[in-house]
């Protein structure tokens, strides 16, 4: 059998680290995912109801997809992780609300690339720590975690609402108190 191999193309423009937007989808609300060509997903989403998500205001976050090779063969462990500053009623609120929800994540990073994280099939997990510091000048905030095990490396996004993401808030109005636990 014979496999064909591309060429990995030197880029050498503009190399940003780090996340920049993160809106969250509950995946009981995603009704379908379409196909990826040449590893991109250049359709949206398709969700039952467009106003049931959550964007994610944070400070600094980042993205890591590691290859893993096991007995049962290769797969993807893929998180997100965002640091969200100053522990706060309605941020614990938030997120207590979110614990046992399953999700699909859309994220956008410094090179102003979207990806979509999680599936259907492997929806990622969410995790918070609460860290208040010991001294004066620590910090004081949440890690929030989005982590899955998946046999695809997390897809590009052509479907992301303009070219930079939009400001950020606290929680959108279209975040639901009300996620449902799957």
């Amino acid at each position: 059998m014979s496999i064909n191999l591309n060429d990995i193309p030197l880029d050498c423009g503009h190399n940003l680290g780090g996340i920049h937007y993160l809106r969250i989808n509950p995946v009981y609300n995603v009704k379908s995912i379409p196909g990826s060509v040449a590893h991109v997903i250049q359709q949206p989403i398709q969700l039952y109801d467009p106003q049931h998500y959550a964007d994610i205001w944070f400070v600094t976050g980042g993205f890591t997809e590691v290859m893993t090779d096991e007995a049962n063969g290769e797969y993807f462990k893929q998180a997100i992780q965002v640091y969200v500053p100053k522990d706060a009623p309605d941020l614990a609120f938030a997120i207590q609300e979110l614990t046992g929800v399953r999700c699909i994540c859309q994220y956008v990073d410094g090179n102003k690339n979207a990806k979509l994280v999680g599936s259907l099939e492997a929806p990622l997990t969410f995790s918070s720590e609460l860290d208040t510091g010991s001294d004066f000048s620590d910090k004081n905030g949440y890690k929030l975690s989005f982590k899955t095990d998946s046999i695809h490396k997390a897809f590009f996004y052509l479907m992301y609402e303009g070219d930079t993401p939009p400001p950020r808030k606290a929680f959108s109005s279209g975040f639901s108190y009300g996620f449902l636990r799957s």
